[in-house]
């Protein structure tokens, strides 16, 4: 089972919990999203729909599950490909998703470059969970970015 949460600002965060499940029914059946096919949006959009939706219940499989960031880069690529999640975009060249970091480096502009340098944070900490509403206040004080993955 599996507790996680993508912070998209202050004020809103999406909730998710995983639990083991098999697909048994036909409704089951109806709910089984394969979020890491190239024509899906990437995982983090796809979260922040639930915003505006509300409550919802999917089956992800496993492996799909465990790679669901990936495609995006977690919320990287946004930055370096900013039509990247368009619909289109992902239609015709979805398959070709996460690209290579080499052919990222060599085809990124000076300013998108720039950029990764002086806005993209990436860190792993652990702390209580009485704590997270203050770290999230420093998290935004110190960096202004924004999702955070919890």
């Amino acid at each position: 089972d599996y507790l996680e949460a993508t912070v998209f600002n202050k004020e809103e965060a999406v909730i998710m919990v995983g639990n083991f499940a098999e697909v048994k029914t036909k409704e089951q059946e109806s709910k089984v999203n394969n979020v890491t096919k190239w024509y899906k949006p990437w995982f983090y959009k796809h979260v922040e729909k639930y915003l505006t939706k509300g409550e919802g219940e999917e089956y992800i499989p496993l492996t799909e599950y465990l790679l669901r960031h990936d495609k995006a880069i977690f919320w990287v690529l946004e930055s370096m490909i900013p039509f990247g999640n368009h619909p289109l975009f992902l239609l015709l060249l979805g398959w070709m998703l996460p690209p290579k970091p080499a052919f990222m480096k060599l085809t990124t502009t000076p300013v998108v470059r720039a950029m990764t340098f002086t806005k993209q944070v990436f860190q792993d900490i652990v702390l209580p969970i009485n704590k997270l509403e203050e770290q999230i206040d420093k998290s935004e004080e110190f960096f202004d970015t924004y999702p955070i993955l919890v």
